[in-house]
Order: structure tokens, then sequence, then C-alpha cells
């Protein structure tokens, strides 16, 4: 019982995914889309787990190939995904490339199999058992073989480092960006990536370490193959969860952009007074009431674009678009706080009075603009 639910929980984790994703509407979220991919390509590899350590070694020798391949598939497809949530509206043919090493590995295990199918057709142990003394493996037939599968263990991770490290600055880059245009970034924050980087890296060390131990190890303790089972199928179900629930990004400001009015005359004329009139919109006309106020709403007030306006806040304030909206924000919510009816009303009415999109956001901005919690303000006051 305890073998089959180790076998059986990555491929039914991995495959509920696939088809929630693959079956559900994707032009309004590729990313979302593309997710299911990955989770169809990690459904395969899993299955090939589970038709080795169900012990059918005859079946696995076709299905090793595709599991070679989707084994090299899984992190430049995590990168992939992580691309169309921030940087990417669609796919792109140039990214093929990055494939390229798990198609190739996959062809030559299929090669090298086929070339000598009649020997391991005979034994299978001889490629999928317990591992030889190191003089049989540099006398037996199956050579070859060992040194693609290492060749392959070398790519995996390298694959990890590569893509890890190219994920962690794409998503720093995405952050930057999107304090720069929005004045709300809860809904728009990726910061749980970041996490299952970390999830991904540990991830891949276990699968190292797994494959140094042996396969064989596994197949024959089943409470044993129990714990990469369940930290695979938790990374997967978290991964899935998440990926769920997030918009692309990329799309949303994609489209943002292109709503925005063309402006050819030279704006320098307006630096004089642009100060004059970026503040009164905040001041009296109080635009950050606005939960959703975003750098293009204020780029029309001013007829300018939002590059212009966004540099403009960046030299004259030393701050981001969401970070200069906020600070009105947070001035409207310590009036209220201070006040006589602040005692009255909920800390989340307060927030949503003062533009801020929800209490959490509100307790967060608060809490880093005056290092104090909202709650906590009010009670000098009351």
């Amino acid at each position: 019982m305890i073998k089959e639910i180790a076998i059986l929980s990555p491929i039914y984790v991995s495959g509920f995914w696939a088809l929630i994703f693959l079956t559900a509407p994707n032009a309004k979220n590729r990313a979302r889309h593309f997710l299911g991919i990955f989770m169809l390509v990690s459904f395969l590899l899993y299955l090939g787990h589970g038709i080795f350590f169900s012990g059918h070694l005859h079946a696995y020798l076709f299905y090793d190939p595709l599991y070679t391949a989707t084994s090299l598939l899984v992190y430049p497809m995590y990168y992939q995904y992580i691309r169309l949530l921030t940087a990417d509206k669609k796919w792109n043919r140039r990214d093929f490339r990055q494939y390229l090493p798990g198609m190739v590995m996959g062809l030559l295990t299929l090669f090298f199999l086929l070339y000598n199918r009649t020997v391991i057709a005979e034994n299978p142990e001889l490629l999928y058992g317990e591992n030889r003394s190191e003089n049989e493996l540099f006398d037996h037939p199956l050579l070859i073989n060992k040194i693609v599968f290492m060749l392959g263990r070398l790519i995996f991770a390298s694959q990890v480092l590569i893509f890890i490290f190219w994920g962690i600055t794409l998503i720093k880059r995405h952050q930057q960006r999107i304090l720069h245009f929005y004045s709300n970034v809860e809904n728009r924050r990726i910061m749980w990536v970041q996490v299952l980087n970390i999830s991904m890296v540990a991830t891949a060390l276990c699968s190292m370490v797994f494959n140094a131990i042996g396969k064989e190890s596994f197949r024959h303790n089943p409470h044993l193959l129990l714990i990469p089972s369940v930290l695979f199928s938790s990374m997967l179900f978290i991964i899935g969860y998440l990926g769920h629930r997030q918009n692309q990004v990329v799309a949303e400001i994609e489209e943002d952009h292109h709503r925005e009015p063309v402006f050819n005359g030279d704006e320098k004329w307006q630096t004089k007074d642009l100060k004059e009139k970026l503040e009164n919109l905040f001041i009296h006309r109080k635009v950050h009431l606005n939960p959703e106020l975003k750098i293009w709403d204020i780029s029309n007030e001013l007829a300018t674009n939002r590059t212009y306006i966004s540099n403009f806040i960046n030299k004259t304030y030393g701050m981001n678009f969401s970070l200069f909206v906020n600070q009105y924000r947070i001035e409207e919510a310590k009036k209220i706080l201070r006040s006589e009816e602040g005692g009255k009303f909920s800390l989340d009415s307060i927030g949503e009075r003062c533009g801020f999109g929800s209490l959490n956001n509100f307790i967060r901005v608060f809490r880093e603009s005056e290092k104090i919690t909202p709650g906590r303000y009010r009670d000098q006051f009351h």
C-alpha cells in the first residue's frame, strides 16, 4: 500500500493540474496554459518513475528515452513559465533552443538502447539493476549507455544552476518594473515564485542525492521511496495551486501600454511646472484614493508619456511610482487614525477609504513606512 501511494502520488498530482490548465481557456493567460504543458511533461516524467519502481524493467526499457528527455525539459520549461508571467506575452520560437539538450539526450538514449537492445532485452538488470563493481562497469557492453546517463546528469545539474539563476534575475527585474507602473502591486507581485525557486533547487539537490544513492535502493524499500514522493508531490501541488491564482502580469502591462496616447511634442517645457501639476493631482484632486491608480492615468492627466513621468518621479522624489502614491495614502490614513472618528472605523474601512486595495496591503505598506502597524499607531491617540 505504501509503495503504491509513493509511486502514484506525483503522477496523480501532475496529471490533475495538467488536465485543469490544458482544458481551461488560454486566451487571457498563456502562462497558465503553458504551466499545463509543464505539468504534462512532469506527468510523463513521474509515469516513468512509476513504471520503474513497479518493477516493470522491460517496459521501462522502451520508456527510458522519454524519461531522459522529460527530466531535462522540466527546468527549461519552468523558466519559460516565469518568462510568460513577467516578460513575454506569448511563447517565442527562439526559446526552442533551451529544449534541445533534453531532446538530443532522449534521442541518444534511444539510439544506444536500440543498438544494445539484444543485450538489454535479455537482462535489463545490466542497465537498470544494482551497480556493478568498477571493473565490471568498464568491461560490460553497456558502458556507452552509462556514459550517456552520466552526461544527462551533468546537463541536469548545469540546468539547475543556470535556469534558477536566470529565473531569480527575471523576477527581481519584474518586481522593480511593476513598482514603476502600478500603485497597487499586491496582485501583481510574484514573490511566491522566489519561494518556488528555492523549492526547485531543493528538489533538484534531492534528485541528485537520490540518483547518487541509486534507484535500486528505493525500488526495494517503499518507506524510503515515500520521501521523494512526498517532496515531489507537494512541490507540484503548490506550483499548480499558486499558478492557478496568478495572472499573466506582462499581458496587463502590454494592454495598458497600448492604451497610452502618443505625445509627439517636446516635453521638456513641462519640467518647471510639472512638479506643481503632479502634486496638485494628489493634494487637491486626491487621485491616490483610487486603489487601481496606474502611471498611465497620471501621464494622461499631465499630457505626457509613462516613461517621462516615471523618470521625473524617480529623479525628483528619489522613489518609484508605487512608493510615491502610497506616501499620500499613508498620510491620509494617519490623519484618520489620529482623529476622533478614527476610533470608530475598522482598519479595513480606513484602508479602503485611503486607496489601499486590501487590509493586508494597508498594514504591510503602513508598517514598512512607519515601522509600526496602523492599529498600534491609532492606539497612541485613543
